[in-house]
């Protein structure tokens, strides 16, 4: 018995008969139970032959009804998911990756509608937040038979009262593996899905399904032909995709490091001229000219010169001077060459104000704010800056900013920056995690952590630091570095 539970408990998420075995195959997941009927929600229920309940509700597990907030919660995920409604999936549902949205469209396209037959649940050791196991069937299109399941779902209580599901402890990540999950959660549902009602429950759904395999040919067929191909071609299909885009990822990032590469070289070589020119003089073409081979009108033209051309000075002959340009040397009149050019003027302008600016380098946008291309309010706004934004500093002038971000270079009023990312950061802001980051218990790097939270998750700002800010995330309290937000 002992084996036939651990086999059990370890192919659950699988359809049964090996219908779907390919990747995920969350399609009909075993693991939940019992409730009332329901009808009310868009999506309708109906009891087994016997009119009775799985289980008897006896045990750990507590009936859940089909009408209350954590009912229409599932019910609006079912919903959603055979609707292929991604938008109204993640208003009850977080985190959903691209993964799993290109499943949940392929599977909603054979899905006509779910039936939720019961619900069931069990406090995690918070007290707060539920494991839950839901006996539904799914109705596919142009299939008598539904397909009896049971998924595992975890819900959480916001700090507003309201519940949510955490999809990172869903079905497909949990098979998938996609997205990384906490240790102790996942050992808490490994605990709750050895208990003896879940596996009762496994057994029951499990042997209702074998009987209407054997007796429906067209289920049968179905599932163990047409939907496992489906699904066959379609982690094929993503898998090859997803190929592609590295590919291309690779050679984007290959040429970018090319582009820096030739920069490198170019600014090196650029600075070896002006080390060169240092020691070397050098004049500029008044205007379009030709360098010719002797100090004469009428001698040959090795080459037209554009106007403002920088050139390498040897010497002067008679009212002409010998100079190197392009490989090639020769002469030009006196009144057609100018000690230096305008431009340089202006670069070394442009150098001093950056020599000005050394010391301060980055600067941050102190609230949402627009980049204009002057330093006056009735300039064009060229971009609206995000609050917090890091914004390269290259100089000040009459109460403005002068900064550089995302390849444009404008002007912010100098009271809507502040000197460090700490100082854009006020109570109550909401904040979009950038990469996965930790919240730790106290304000140091070896400090227990929290929870962990991943890209595009928000965080609530509860206390301000320099260093460190303190924050909540999803009922659970703690520290982040100030650095990562």
């Amino acid at each position: 018995m002992d084996n036939f539970k651990e086999k059990l408990i370890k192919n659950k998420r699988y359809i049964a008969a090996g219908a779907v075995g390919i990747c995920m195959a969350v399609l009909i997941a075993f693991g939940a139970l019992n409730s009332k009927k329901g009808g009310t929600l868009g999506i309708s229920s109906s009891q087994s032959d016997s009119d009775k309940p799985i289980l008897d509700g006896k045990g750990e597990l507590e009936s859940i009804p089909i009408d209350s907030e954590i009912g229409k919660l599932i019910a609006s995920y079912y919903e959603a998911y055979a609707k292929n409604d991604i938008e109204a999936l993640e208003k009850v549902a977080s985190p959903i990756s691209d993964y799993e949205k290109s499943y949940i469209e392929l599977m909603s396209s054979f899905i006509d509608k779910y039936d939720i037959e019961e619900i069931y649940g069990k406090n995690d050791s918070s007290g707060e937040h539920m494991f839950l196991s839901v006996y539904q069937k799914i109705h596919f299109k142009d299939l008598k038979s539904p397909a009896p399941g049971v998924d595992f779902f975890y819900v959480v209580k916001s700090e507003d009262g309201t519940y949510t599901i955490d999809n990172l402890y869903n079905n497909f990540n949990m098979q998938s593996k996609e997205q990384a999950m906490d240790p102790e959660i996942t050992k808490e549902i490994a605990d709750y899905e050895q208990l003896d009602e879940v596996v009762q429950l496994i057994t029951s759904v499990q042997t209702e399904y074998n009987d209407i395999d054997i007796n429906d040919k067209d289920f049968n067929k179905f599932m163990t032909g047409t939907l496992q191909e489906a699904s066959a071609k379609w982690a094929s299909d993503y898998a090859a995709e997803e190929e592609k885009k590295k590919k291309e990822e690779e050679e984007a990032k290959k040429e970018e490091e090319k582009k820096e590469e030739e920069k490198k070289k170019k600014e090196e070589e650029k600075k070896k001229e002006e080390e060169e020119s240092s020691e070397t003089k050098y004049v500029y073409s008044k205007d379009r000219v030709n360098l010719r081979k002797k100090a004469t009108t009428d001698s040959k033209v090795l080459m037209t010169i554009k106007k403002g051309k920088k050139l390498k000075k040897l010497g002067e002959k008679d009212g002409w001077t010998k100079v190197s340009v392009g490989g090639i040397t020769g002469y030009i009149r006196n009144d057609f060459i100018k000690e230096k050019d305008s431009s340089e003027k202006k670069e070394s302008e442009d150098k001093s104000e950056e020599k000005k600016t050394s010391k301060t380098k980055y600067v941050y946008a102190k609230d949402r704010v627009n980049l204009r291309k002057k330093a006056t309010t009735d300039s064009k706004v060229l971009m609206t800056v995000k609050k917090g934004k890091k914004l390269k500093k290259l100089g000040e002038k009459d109460g403005w900013t002068k900064v550089s971000v995302l390849g444009k270079t404008g002007y912010i009023r100098n009271d809507f920056i502040v000197s460090s990312r700490a100082s854009s950061i006020e109570v109550g802001d909401k904040i979009k995690i950038r990469e996965a980051v930790n919240i730790r218990k106290r304000k140091t790097t070896d400090s227990p952590v929290v929870v962990q939270v991943y890209k595009g998750n928000k965080v609530t700002v509860l206390a301000t630091g320099k260093n460190w800010t303190k924050v909540s995330f999803k009922n659970k309290k703690g520290f982040i570095k100030t650095s990562l937000l």
